[in-house]
């Protein structure tokens, strides 16, 4: 067993690596033996992301980090690994709402195989709007925040299904 170092940042001022994902490509794919790690990077600014990397020859050494989110306050990222090697990961988003306030959510350039579940959850964790999407482009029609804080967003695949939002990782063959 070794350490591989997949970035690094100077500690300190709220800068820090966190919360990282790790897959292995066990598929009979092409794929095979693939490593995929995707980790929350808090850089002190208010404005964390999710960064991903790969290994082609089983961890021994991996690509240059590269930013996939696309807005602010995400965490948590998971890692699935479809059964012809496609690479899919979701995490945790989230909002600043205030009470009142009218919010609409649209998701475009999903790639989901069978259907997902989008939900927001409100500042106490309980569900503040749900809905089932599939394809594509889905949206929850505007409502209203019931309480000011923080709001998270959450797009799980349900049952088999596998998918990806806001972009899929790309690669070549």
């Amino acid at each position: 067993m070794r350490t591989v170092l997949l970035a690094s940042n100077t500690f300190g001022l709220g800068s820090f690596n966190d919360k990282t994902g790790i897959q292995v490509d066990q598929t009979t794919s092409q794929f095979n033996g693939n490593v995929y790690a995707a980790w929350s990077d808090f850089h002190g600014r208010g404005c964390n992301e999710i960064l991903f990397a790969r290994s082609t020859d089983h961890g021994a050494t991996f690509s240059a980090p590269t930013k996939i989110s696309s807005v602010c306050n995400n965490q948590g990222p998971n890692i699935a690994i479809g059964p012809s090697g496609q690479v899919y990961i979701s995490w945790f988003g989230q909002f600043s709402g205030t009470f009142g306030q009218q919010i609409g959510i649209n998701l475009t350039s999903g790639s989901y195989t069978s259907s997902c579940n989008l939900t927001v959850y409100g500042p106490s964790g309980s569900t503040v709007a749900s809905v089932s999407c599939t394809g594509a482009t889905n949206s929850i029609n505007p409502f209203t925040l019931v309480a000011t804080g923080t709001y998270k967003i959450l797009i799980d695949p349900a049952g088999a299904g596998s998918g990806g939002e806001p972009r899929p990782v790309s690669r070549s063959s």
